[in-house]
């Protein structure tokens, strides 16, 4: 997680990823359906929240089990 401004929640630091056409449109149309279905739903007010909170949990996941991808 980026590190905060003293008296501020604006995250400062920018990562890049890179990812296929194919899924960053899904990806796009997966916010914008969850941004209208939950309009107060602050990780679905644009692309970048809503990754920001799916890093969050995987890390959140990856710590609690050190797995991320079931290997079964």
């Amino acid at each position: 997680m980026t590190a905060k401004k003293f008296l501020s929640n604006k995250k400062t630091e920018q990562q890049t990823n890179s990812i296929s056409p194919v899924l960053k449109d899904s990806i796009k149309r997966f916010v914008n359906v969850k941004h209208r279905e939950y309009p107060e739903d602050k990780r679905f007010n644009s692309i970048s929240p809503f990754y920001n909170s799916v890093m969050e949990e995987g890390l959140k996941k990856y710590e609690k089990e050190k797995i991320l991808i079931n290997t079964n």
